[in-house]
């Protein structure tokens, strides 16, 4: 790991994400990555928890992180991956909530039906921490 995004999502971490891999910074961890491999969602969650994690294990395969939920971690990332550095993306504060509303705000209201539908069930459930029950939020 030697990139560590610590920005929100919606902040253009998508865009950056091309422009690292441009620079060597390939794979980069995005939000992406979670439905790719649905069962990372498990130790995301459990992170959230406060289960422990081996960053060095589950990340270790990966040049940067950037977005959710790797952005709401960087200071643990950054405690296993030492040498990394830390980037922040930032955005117009009124823009970046417009963005938010039309996107993350809206995966999280998606019927109750959906959640027995694996894995979007586990996507689901991260979405709704992030934003209702405030179990991600603290780690703003």
């Amino acid at each position: 790991m030697r990139l560590i995004g610590a920005g929100f999502g919606r902040t253009g971490t998508t865009s950056l994400k091309a422009a690292l891999a441009q620079l060597g910074f390939a794979p980069c961890y995005h939000m992406q990555e979670v439905f790719k491999h649905p069962s990372h969602a498990r130790t995301w969650l459990a992170a959230a928890d406060g289960a422990p994690v081996d960053w060095p294990a589950f990340l270790g395969g990966y040049a940067a992180t950037l977005d959710y939920p790797a952005s709401n971690f960087y200071q643990e990332l950054l405690a296993a991956f030492p040498h990394a550095r830390v980037l922040l993306s930032v955005r117009d504060p009124d823009r970046w909530y417009e963005s938010t509303l039309e996107t993350i705000y809206g995966a999280a209201r998606l019927p109750r039906w959906l959640e027995h539908i694996p894995p979007l069930h586990l996507f689901i459930e991260m979405q709704r921490r992030v934003i209702w029950d405030g179990t991600f939020q603290g780690r703003f």
